[in-house]
């Protein structure tokens, strides 16, 4: 199952060989994955009210057997059906003709929902333009102190465009949030993807910079001097890094950077 709560649905790519558009949206809802014969993968959308539907059928039967029962008993006891009704025969009547009433209703829009539901082909230009709107979102949380709105923004981001400018960016803010709210493991573990998968993107230096820190922090100095080391230094903020390393000594530099939390906060 896929479950998508966010109301702005999610975008999702598939290779050339799908049925599907290579990049096509699909709204907020829950899914059924499946894989068909020829090992295609699709989705079918699961009616939003499909529980209500089915407590409706159960109590529907429920009551309708009750008033064939007190039907009888009433045939039973008097010969025939009398009007008004006994209080037991009526009150099942009653039920059964609202849940009937009920369960109708559900099954048309059903019908309807599943018959008009449509994969909407999501072109490139219309994507980019969504991610550097949720981008700037996030950006704009961050710098007023909204973490918890940067963080999902960045996380929307992370996971719907894949393919983004702003990916690893995306992702060492990320980071640098869980740093501040205290989560430590877990930012630890996202820059060290960044260098995994992101050797010559212009973050990588501040991620083996934090990652430097952080160890420097710890007490272990030898895997921080490995991130230093790792630093291929070709972010501007980092261009006089080889001149001081030379002047004062890979330990100092980093015992200067966890001083000023360089790469951490800013």
């Amino acid at each position: 199952y896929l479950n998508l709560p966010d109301g702005q649905g999610a975008v999702l790519r598939t290779d050339s060989d799908s049925k599907l558009p290579p990049s096509f949206s699909i709204n907020e809802g829950e899914y059924r994955i499946g894989v068909t014969e020829d090992n295609r993968y699709y989705f079918q959308p699961i009616y939003p009210h499909e529980t209500l539907l089915n407590i409706s059928a159960i109590t529907f039967s429920a009551s309708a057997l009750l008033m064939c029962l007190a039907a009888m008993n009433e045939l039973s006891e008097f010969g025939e059906l009398n009007f008004p009704h006994s209080v037991g025969l009526a009150i099942t009547e009653v039920t059964t003709l609202l849940t009937a009433t009920l369960g109708i209703g559900l099954n048309t829009h059903k019908a309807q929902y599943l018959e008009e539901y449509r994969f909407h082909a999501a072109h490139t230009d219309e994507l980019d333009t969504e991610a550097v709107r949720i981008y700037q979102n996030a950006q704009t949380a961050l710098r007023q102190g909204r973490l918890e709105a940067a963080l999902t923004d960045y996380g929307r981001l992370i996971s719907r465009f894949p393919d983004s400018v702003f990916l690893a960016e995306a992702v060492y803010r990320t980071a640098k949030i869980h740093l501040i709210t205290g989560d430590s493991n877990l930012a630890e573990a996202e820059l060290r993807a960044i260098l995994d998968r992101y050797p010559s993107d212009e973050v990588y230096d501040r991620a083996c910079q934090t990652l430097a820190i952080l160890a420097f922090n710890r007490g272990d100095m030898q895997l921080s001097k490995d991130y230093a080391g790792m630093m291929l230094f070709v972010d501007p903020v980092f261009a006089d890094t080889p001149a001081q390393i030379e002047a004062v000594g890979l330990e100092q530099l980093i015992a200067d950077w966890a001083l000023n939390r360089r790469g951490i906060l800013e």
